[in-house]
């Protein structure tokens, strides 16, 4: 479904929307490496659990010590940021999952890839 703004952010605020490549706007495109039974060493610094993937993905690729997005179980499917680099593949002992934000050609053997395409609409907002 397509998404219409609702004009000019008094604010400033750009927005951003999944959308097919062909559309009529800037689009930003990144990728994710995802590693299943696999974890990333470390925390980040601050805050660094989120509830969802999208929320987590979000924080992680504005932060300079993020390498990855570490998914646990044990801990009611919280979402971490985690330092990484290293993903520890196969390794998890209680089903931890793994996102890495990467390049494609730089996903590890035995990953799978997902890829996002967002429409860029600067200075803008979303009608609800």
């Amino acid at each position: 479904s397509t998404q219409s703004t609702g004009g000019e952010s008094l604010s400033g605020e750009t927005s951003w929307s999944k959308c097919n490549v062909g559309a009529e706007v800037a689009a930003e495109a990144y990728s994710w490496c995802v590693y299943y039974d696999s974890y990333l060493s470390g925390y980040s610094a601050g805050n660094y659990s989120y509830d969802t993937l999208k929320e987590a993905q979000n924080a992680c690729r504005q932060r300079s010590d993020c390498g990855g997005v570490t998914d646990e179980p044990y801990n009611g499917g919280r979402y971490t940021l985690r330092k990484g680099p290293e993903v520890k593949v196969g390794e998890s002992l209680s089903g931890e999952t793994s996102w890495t934000n990467e390049a494609v050609e730089a996903c590890s053997e035995g990953a799978v890839l997902e890829v996002h395409n967002w429409c860029v609409f600067p200075n803008s907002y979303f009608l609800v």
